[in-house]
């Protein structure tokens, strides 16, 4: 997609992963409470291939100008002196840092600061409440990037990183509060954890060179998710 709405289009793309994570959440703490922890991993499974049938079936093939034909890494190499494109890929690892140690350690701690422990238990709640604070990411990501077109992407960007690492700190320190109120820091921190997500990946598609958008959106990928 190109053009003025490339970035809400990418906005809707990226807010889509707060949907699954959510989705993923509550349905695998209740399959593994219910079952055991090898039947949630089970279900899991069939996220990927669903995925493997959708672009089989509704992605159709777009044809590769002879000329746009790089080896991978050329290609990866290429997109990573783009210096614009990579600064937006490199901000997007250290966000994916944040966001994915609050995403794998958001029930354990939910569960830790109302027991105490971290012993298992048939209370799939938790699980529950993490999957509605992971869900507040979908229109928060949406939202910050409607946001960053009116004020600019580099000041939401730094904005958002900034609260967001202060509510990173309240709420890891606020074990000992009441769970309502540790729920209320959750919500609040899960907006803003997210708010900067497609405005990052927006920009890194909007900064990379002609005939690289494949290239700088694979290695914001590969710098993200190996963070």
């Amino acid at each position: 997609i190109a053009g003025p709405k490339q970035s809400r289009y990418l906005a809707f793309y990226t807010a889509t992963f707060s949907l699954g994570a959510s989705a993923s959440t509550a349905a695998t703490g209740a399959i593994g409470h219910a079952l055991d922890p090898a039947a949630a991993f089970l279900f899991t499974s069939v996220g990927g291939v669903s995925a493997l049938l959708l672009v089989a079936l509704a992605v159709r093939p777009r044809p590769v100008a002879p000329d746009q034909r790089a080896p991978a890494w050329g290609a990866l190499w290429q997109a990573a002196r783009n210096r614009q494109a990579l600064g937006y890929s490199l901000a997007y690892a250290a966000h994916m840092w944040e966001l994915y140690g609050f995403r794998a350690w958001l029930i354990a701690f939910l569960l830790l600061a109302v027991t105490g422990s971290l012993a298992p238990t048939g209370d799939t709640s938790y699980a529950l409440w993490g999957a509605v604070l992971l869900l507040l990411g979908m229109p928060s990501s949406i939202i910050g990037n409607e946001i960053a077109l009116k004020i600019g992407r580099r000041r939401l960007i730094v904005l958002v990183m900034c609260i967001s690492a202060a509510l990173a700190l309240a709420f890891g320190a606020g074990s000992s509060l009441l769970f309502p109120i540790l729920l209320i820091v959750g919500a609040v921190y899960s907006l803003f954890v997210t708010a900067d997500s497609a405005s990052l990946t927006a920009g890194a598609v909007a900064a990379a060179r002609p005939g690289q958008s494949g290239a700088t959106m694979a290695l914001h990928s590969l710098l993200g998710f190996a963070s």
